[in-house]
């Protein structure tokens, strides 16, 4: 398989006490041809020095006030997009851990239907984890999201792959062509429905 090169964009604010695990979950995924950007919405916590000294591989923009969700991924995005190398974008929450093989079935994936530009897996929830969190978004007839099969036990969650309406923004593979094409995240939402 071709291996693109991927950029994995963690937009923290105060989430020292998640970043250990999900820092050390993308470090044992399977596909390796990534880089890690920490996006720090000027954490009080001791963020931004915990990972610089627990994880120099990692960079850190260190941001002087918060800037919201969409806006520091925009940075983060924009300081790479220029280098051809980079083919994807993850967006990640500071709170989550991947499954090992999770960005190595997204890229595989992708690469095998090229009309997939936004991609994700089925997300569970972080303290009950034999649920489902979303495996898509939809939105009702009033214009609001919500999580697809939401607290659905997963074992009895058999969705296939395929697409869907909007995917949650806690563990997402974007490609560089959608930046390109439709621009960046809307910054004028601080936090949800960017």
């Amino acid at each position: 398989m071709n291996s693109p090169r991927v950029v994995l964009i963690i937009i923290n604010y105060n989430g020292k006490n998640h970043l250990a695990q999900c820092l050390d979950s993308l470090f044992a995924q399977t596909y390796k041809n990534f880089e890690v950007v920490v996006a720090d919405n000027h954490s009080s916590d001791g963020s931004v020095a915990f990972v610089q000294k627990h994880y120099p591989q990692v960079e850190v923009m260190a941001h002087n006030k918060n800037l919201g969700y969409g806006k520091a991924i925009n940075l983060a995005v924009k300081a790479r997009i220029s280098q051809k190398e980079f083919q994807y974008f993850g967006i990640l929450n500071n709170d989550i851990k991947l499954d090992p093989q999770w960005l190595e079935k997204l890229v595989a994936y992708s690469q095998k239907n090229p009309q997939a530009g936004i991609l994700s897996g089925k997300i569970l929830l972080y303290h009950w984890p034999k649920y489902v969190n979303s495996t898509g978004v939809n939105i009702n007839y009033f214009g609001y999201g919500w999580d697809r099969d939401f607290f659905c036990e997963d074992k009895l969650c058999q969705r296939q792959s395929g697409p869907v309406l909007a995917v949650t923004g806690s563990a997402t593979l974007i490609k560089r062509g959608v930046f390109e094409a439709a621009g960046f995240y809307d910054h004028d939402y601080f936090l949800y429905y960017e």
